[in-house]
């Protein structure tokens, strides 16, 4: 279980400037708390605090998150109160509900938002996500992230334990807005499995399959949304990077930006088939404006 090693710098910093803030309320305040932090290489991130331990915290920024290194922050400060995030008027949760829940559960490690490798191939093919990794636990948004078209929820190595798998399926449960499509899908095995309610598909894959990329998945999602929300090749050409234009970080004293992809993100990247070339990847930020992809500026 991950456990909490006490504030790292970030913390102790919006404890002085919060004055009578107490080490409880600060810890209360992650998920809800709006800050605006100065990195030591002058870049601000604003956003939602929704996780600080072990030496990092996370923060949602617009249609995402960065993750921050306590040495990498000159100051924070707090800026209000984050308005809770709701699930939204579909059958899937919006992004930001479930950032806010899967990133607050303690058996699940800090997340990190990780490049989504475009899928060229199946029923997801040119459909826009935002990928979030722990450990071997990932996380993926398809579509209109306020709208999202399809959630999953892996394991990698193997496929996890039955206590990590179940802990998925909990998990997945929290973020259908319906009674009902949770009850479907608590009745599939944990192993393999799938079925259909409603125009929605709610699908189990092992590890064994060709598109599992060695993981073990819980997917639900509804197929005429993916087909609607696939990007056309317009908006892949303005929302998405190839691997070789990502150039090594510019460093100032030790420090790289969190806020633009790395080369060292993309080993975290879900994986091209050997016989493939290097994939094309989402650039941070990516959502639907008006109907059309678009990249936050």
């Amino acid at each position: 279980m991950h456990r909490f090693t006490g504030l790292t710098s970030a913390a102790l910093i919006l404890v002085v400037a919060g004055g009578c803030e107490t080490l409880k309320g600060i810890a209360e305040a992650t998920g809800r708390t709006k800050v605006s932090m100065t990195l030591k290489n002058g870049q601000k991130i604003e956003g939602t605090l929704l996780k600080d331990d072990d030496g990092h915290s996370l923060v949602q920024v617009s249609y995402g998150s960065v993750t921050v290194s306590s040495g990498d922050v000159a100051s924070v400060e707090k800026t209000g109160v984050a308005p809770e995030p709701v699930s939204g008027d579909g059958r899937l949760s919006r992004w930001d509900h479930c950032l806010s829940l899967v990133s607050g559960h303690i058996g699940f490690k800090t997340l990190v938002q990780v490049p989504a490798t475009v899928i060229d191939l199946g029923i997801l093919k040119n459909v826009p996500y935002l990928s979030h990794r722990g450990g071997d636990f990932e996380m993926n948004i398809y579509g209109d992230p306020d709208r999202p078209a399809c959630l999953e929820l892996g394991l990698y190595r193997g496929g996890g334990s039955l206590a990590e798998r179940k802990a998925c399926l909990d998990m997945m449960c929290r973020l259908l807005t319906d009674p009902a499509d949770r009850e479907a899908l608590r009745g599939l095995p944990l192993d393999k499995g799938m079925l259909k309610r409603r125009g929605m598909v709610f699908e189990i894959t092992p590890p064994t399959d060709k598109d599992a990329y060695g993981g073990w998945w819980i997917s639900v999602y509804d197929e005429k949304s993916l087909a609607e929300q696939r990007a056309t090749d317009a908006e892949l050409a303005a929302i998405t990077i190839a691997p070789a234009q990502i150039k090594p970080a510019v460093r100032t004293p030790g420090m790289i930006s969190p806020i633009h992809w790395q080369e060292h993100d993309l080993k975290l990247a879900r994986p091209a088939a050997p016989a493939e070339k290097a994939p094309l990847i989402y650039k941070r930020g990516v959502h639907r404006k008006h109907g059309v992809y678009v990249v936050v500026s």
